[in-house]
């Protein structure tokens, strides 16, 4: 089925199985990232760590063994030593800026393609049709014409 899809839609299929294909990784590859980066611990847990946090306890902090963005933007933002609840959340939207950047890669090359990919497939249709009228041009049969259309 797909040799027989490449064979009629000629030179434009490959770069379009190779976008489907990257989206599909890309895809697949963030899936995994969130995943493994909203891995959460217990609220409780996450309550205690801060309550409990002590600059000079920094390597026994539960939030600096646990991985994902999460523990790692609690855990920077009570390293800053905030004084305040306003400075608490000052501290804390930075962090998030800070490692919003880890979360969003490789989605401005997805996005990339979603937008060349329709392209590609306009530039197949429009050849298909260049070699349909160009059979009807030599003096086709018009019934090839209506085949190669549809």
């Amino acid at each position: 089925m797909i040799t027989e899809f490449i064979e009629t839609a000629g030179v434009v299929a490959y770069p379009l199985l190779l976008a489907a294909f990257l989206m599909l990784f890309i895809i697949f590859e963030r899936t995994i990232v969130f995943i493994l980066n909203y891995r959460t611990i217990n609220k409780e847990q996450y309550l205690k760590a801060i309550e409990d946090f002590d600059e000079s306890n920094l390597g026994d902090n539960i939030l600096h063994n646990q991985k994902g963005i999460a523990a790692k933007i609690y855990y920077n933002t009570l390293k800053r030593n905030p004084q305040s609840r306003e400075e608490f959340k000052l501290y804390l939207d930075a962090e998030e800026v800070d490692q919003l950047p880890e979360l969003e890669k490789r989605l401005g090359f997805l996005n990339f393609i979603a937008q060349v990919a329709p392209t590609l497939g306009l530039l197949g249709t429009v050849s298909g049709m260049i070699k349909t009228f160009q059979v009807l041009g030599l003096g086709g049969n018009p019934e090839q014409m209506a085949l190669g259309i549809s």
